[in-house]
């Protein structure tokens, strides 16, 4: 018998709606060929409504796995109470442990916690274990992005939530192996987002009922005699007392059905201003109409029913009540009532309970709905069709009709004839356990046939996740002082696993040191940077036992501790402007993202695999050419040309053949020259690293480095001269196998000075234009504006007033008066942004400055009127006060990556979404090139990264993505022409 593994985290004694079809389904799986195995969260982690009597439901011989999850009362605090994000941990570690030691056939993920739905590709890639999805409601939806629509319940968990699921959607839907759903629509929505996704197989299935259920609720053993409930029928004697007639509304009224409920309440209204005395008899129930427990719901119908004047006859009880105490009212009803949504995909799954009991029903639908539909088809509903925009009138009219037919006791023929064959066919559980296993037994069948997305299973040999003290797969270690050259980027990752090994503890005592003498004497920021060296020395010792290659996810960590502690160290001004409990809360903010970070790349570690042993390698230099050959000709004349096109830029001698030229060709121009530049550089740095370049060559080099950097940053714009010093670093780091410490030293101190004025220069000569209107100085202007600038420098380094423009005209610019230890404190940027939200209640952003981002990355000779590239950063400051919108163009006050995603997110949920992101990112980093040689284009790529990344500190997302983008694309195409693919650790041509 083929296996199972059921995801639900609800399941009884817990009563919630997304776990009935699992439990309706289980006493007839066995009967087609499959054995359930169900995986859940144990009571006592749930909260709801508890109803032991759906555990006689249950057929004898399950087999459940109960999990624990994070309990509410420390969730409650972070405020998660999502239990599929309170559990999605131990749900995975669990499931991968059955996985592991026991053969399953197939996962089934069956709930509406969607994020349980990653287990499902994880698992998979881990074990080769198919999985089915079923969608009882979609995950991402664009209900509330449609014009007119309310606003959205929750605030920012809806944004976290709709973030999560544009994130992950997509992944968990194209990996699956099948795809089941309650409606439709649901799936013509993920074939029109996915285009990949019409390769799963799909299958309708409806919700459906048990006739089970209907025995054990007509059998009465149920808890019925709560006082909150009302008393629907009978009295004792058998009397109606008074002759009332009971309609009854079970289930939730989600924020999609207010309009039907305006139809129906509108239309009784009508009814009891023409026939009052009959209108008397109607008495409306709605029960159950949130998922809370009992005293926390709050009333979200009688509002409305007050509203339209009809209050003193409706009845609400807001919590959620028992399945099967539902069931037996819905049999004591006089009629049953059904709500229709606006959004026309919804398939109530109360409609085939409501058709097993047998009362009339009175369906208020949207016309070409899905309920519409199945109405339709079953025959069991006396139907009042509207639409949102159309009047309705004929709907009032059918309302009237309704009333009448009810208090005349729906007299022989006045309802539709109920199709109780199409229904016994379809939508019993036996029937659509049988449809589920048929979709199973597909599923099945695809993965041993190998028919799945993305092609046939990996041919490289993938870690088990579970295996102790498992390692990357590299290639034979180097020995020290042998030629780096040849070596792997894991290689180099397990040298600095060496050297953190005796750092850590030396940290660790170091700053636990320090903030105990921090606590001891009262310093504010005390318990704040006790939280950073804690998140810091967690991190460091995560990454020191499971780290694979490219050390990303340390190196951040030590650069916030640098940037965010050390300013709570030397108590700088702008940080004890700030009250102790601000600074306590920008403590906890680094702590959580540290701890994040480290188990998203722990678990991202887990998730991606190793990537094949093979990359694009380069080429051998042969060292015994003198003066590099042909190479090394090409390499100065590719510089030159660069060299010379500025020479005659800057003397507007090119001014007349670019004025010819159709607007847009410019910067392509200029990405052609800037690329033929890099590469140039990048080949004449490799072949001065391998030493055959001669002594003039040598000086030509040099002087042409110089001479091009001096040219690219007389306009106060670091960047295009930077990208050519760091193609120069790693191209000699490469010919040599050695770090060129002191090349780095010098270009390092340079430019960090000139970076020190560098906002000084811009405010006196860019001017309120800023970026738009940047000067380009000739080379006689060129040394006066560098000794300007490095004055300008040394003001601010020495804290000189600065403040005067070109023009002797005061500025109140704030970062000009920065010194270098300010410019590296983003931790005045945390607790900036924490004080805005917490103390001055500025409203979140809600991920507007990540979503200007896929536009940053086209190129601007294709768009040129796009966002510049510090437009998120413009929209944090505008904002959250600190500039105003003109001042954006000519100053960039930094933010930082963490602070910017608080101002996204809030407390908590903003250094979650960070930490998880970036730890991600970096695992997939490390193990994709863990194998990869140093000297290759995709080791070139991730040092660019890696370099990138060091210099995050103040950028902003915007700013980081599209500064590497740029340095890659021009590294990219130095090194391609001089790459081949080859195979790690395969012998060379010609050796044995």
């Amino acid at each position: 018998m083929k296996k199972v593994l059921i995801v639900s985290p609800h399941f009884p004694p817990i009563n919630a709606p997304d776990m009935q079809r699992v439990r309706m389904s289980l006493p007839y799986y066995r009967d087609s060929g499959w054995d359930p195995v169900v995986l859940i969260v144990g009571e006592p982690w749930q909260d709801g409504v508890r109803e032991p009597e759906l555990l006689a439901t249950l057929p004898t011989g399950t087999r459940i796995i109960a999990t624990p999850a994070l309990p509410r009362r420390l969730s409650r605090w972070l405020g998660i109470g999502n239990i599929g994000l309170r559990s999605w941990p131990f749900l995975l570690w669990r499931g991968a442990q059955l996985l592991r030691r026991e053969k399953f056939d197939l996962v089934f993920l069956s709930n509406t916690q969607f994020i349980t739905f990653t287990l499902g590709p994880i698992w998979k890639r881990w074990f080769g274990v198919p999985y089915v999805i079923d969608v009882q409601d979609p995950w991402r939806t664009d209900y509330y992005e449609r014009p007119g629509s309310r606003k959205p319940p929750g605030g920012w968990k809806y944004q976290v939530a709709r973030l999560l699921a544009c994130l992950f959607e997509g992944w968990c839907f194209k990996e699956a192996s099948a795809v089941m759903s309650v409606s439709p629509s649901y799936l013509v929505d993920l074939k029109a987002r996915y285009p990949a996704f019409s390769a799963v197989p799909t299958a309708v299935i409806r919700f459906g009922a048990s006739r089970a259920d209907l025995e054990v609720a007509q059998a009465g053993h149920l808890n019925v005699a709560r006082a909150s409930l009302p008393v629907i029928g009978k009295d004792t004697g058998g009397k109606p007392v008074p002759p009332l007639i009971h309609l009854l509304y079970t289930g939730a009224s989600g924020p999609v059905m207010p309009h039907s409920l305006m139809v129906l309440f509108t239309g009784f209204r009508i009814y009891r201003e023409r026939h009052p005395e009959r209108a008397s008899r109607l008495r409306f129930h709605f029960v159950g109409t949130s998922y809370v427990a009992p005293g926390k719901g709050r009333p979200s119908v009688l509002p409305v029913a007050i509203e339209c004047g009809v209050g003193d006859q409706v009845s609400e009880i807001p919590h959620r009540i028992g399945f099967l105490e539902a069931l037996r009212m819905q049999q004591d009803a006089d009629a049953l009532l059904l709500l229709g949504s606006s959004d026309l995909a919804y398939s109530p799954s109360k409609l085939y309970l409501y058709y097993l009991t047998g009362r009339p029903i009175l369906g208020l639908v949207f016309r070409d709905s899905v309920m519409e539909r199945l109405l339709d088809e079953l025959g069991c509903a006396f139907m009042v069709r509207f639409s949102e925009t159309m009047p309705k009138d004929n709907a009032y009219a059918g309302l009237e009709r309704f009333f009448d037919l009810a208090i005349e006791g729906f007299p022989t023929g006045t309802l539709p004839s109920r199709n109780d064959a199409y229904f016994n066919a379809r939508y019993l559980a036996d029937e659509l356990t049988r449809q589920q296993c048929e979709l199973f037994d597909a599923a099945k069948r695809g993965q041993d046939a190998g028919f799945f997305l993305g092609g046939p299973p990996q041919q490289y040999p993938r870690p088990d996740p579970f295996a102790a003290g498992q390692k990357p797969i590299m290639s034979a270690p180097q020995t020290p002082g042998s030629d780096y050259r040849h070596a792997n980027i894991g290689e180099l990752g397990t040298r600095a696993k060496s050297a953190l090994k005796p750092a850590i503890p030396i940290l660790g005592v170091l700053l636990g040191g320090e903030t105990l003498y921090q606590i001891i004497t009262s310093q504010p920021g005390g318990f704040a940077f006790g939280m950073i060296s804690a998140g810091t020395c967690g991190a460091l010792m995560v990454w020191r036992k499971s780290g694979a290659g490219l050390p990303l996810m340390p190196m951040i960590v030590l650069q916030h501790l640098i940037v965010y502690g050390l300013p709570l160290l030397v108590a700088q001004d702008t940080i004890s402007v700030y009250a102790t409990d601000i600074l306590t809360k920008g403590g906890i903010e680094l702590l959580i993202f540290l701890l994040t970070l480290a188990a998203a790349w722990r678990m991202g570690m887990q998730i991606f695999s190793v990537a094949p042993p093979v990359c694009y390698g380069l080429r051998e230099f042969n060292r015994g050419t003198k003066g590099g050959g042909k190479l090394g000709r090409i390499g100065f004349a590719l510089v030159f040309v660069t060299f010379l096109y500025q020479i005659l830029e800057r003397t507007k001698i090119l001014d007349m053949f670019l004025s010819m030229l159709p607007s847009g060709v410019f910067p392509i121009v200029w990405a052609l020259v800037s690329a033929a530049g890099t590469c140039g550089f990048f080949i004449l740095s490799l072949l001065l690293g391998s030493g055959v370049l001669s002594a003039t060559q040598k000086a030509a080099f040099w002087f042409l480095l110089a001479s091009n950097c001096y040219i690219a940053a007389s306009s106060f714009l670091l960047s295009a001269a930077v990208i050519m010093l760091i193609t120069v670093m790693i191209g000699l780091f490469w010919s040599t196998g050695r770090m060129p410490w002191l090349y780095m030293t010098v270009v390092l101190a340079i430019f960090s000075y000139l970076n020190i004025g560098k906002v000084v220069m811009r405010e006196r000569y860019w001017g309120e234009s800023g970026a738009d209107n940047i000067p380009e100085f000739t080379l006689s202007e060129m040394p006066d504006r560098y000794a300007e600038w490095f004055g300008a420098s040394y003001d601010c380094l020495v804290g000189n007033n600065v403040q005067e423009s070109a023009t002797g005209i005061p500025s109140d610019q704030p970062e000009s008066k920065q010194s270098l230890l300010e410019r590296i404190n983003n931790m005045q940027n945390m607790l900036y942004v924490i004080d805005a939200v917490e103390t001055h209640h500025i409203e979140l952003l809600y991920g507007k400055t990540y979503t200007i981002i896929p536009a940053l990355l086209i190129p601007r000779f294709l768009w040129p009127d796009k966002p510049g590239t510090h437009e998120g950063q413009a929209i944090l400051n505008v904002h959250f006060g600190r500039q105003d919108i003109i001042s954006t163009t000519t100053t960039y006050i930094a933010w930082g990556l963490l602070p910017e995603a608080y101002g996204n997110f809030g407390p908590v949920f903003g250094s979650l979404f960070l930490g998880t992101v970036m730890g991600l990112i970096f695992a997939w980093i490390e193990q994709y090139t863990a194998r990869k040689l140093v000297i290759s284009v995709e080791g070139f790529v991730a040092f660019t990264v890696f370099l990138g990344m060091a210099n995050s500190f103040e950028l902003v997302a915007s700013v980081l993505i599209t500064s590497i983008e740029q340095a890659i694309i021009p590294i990219v195409a130095a090194t391609a022409p001089f790459a081949r693919r080859i195979v790690v650790g395969s012998p060379a041509p010609g050796k044995k």
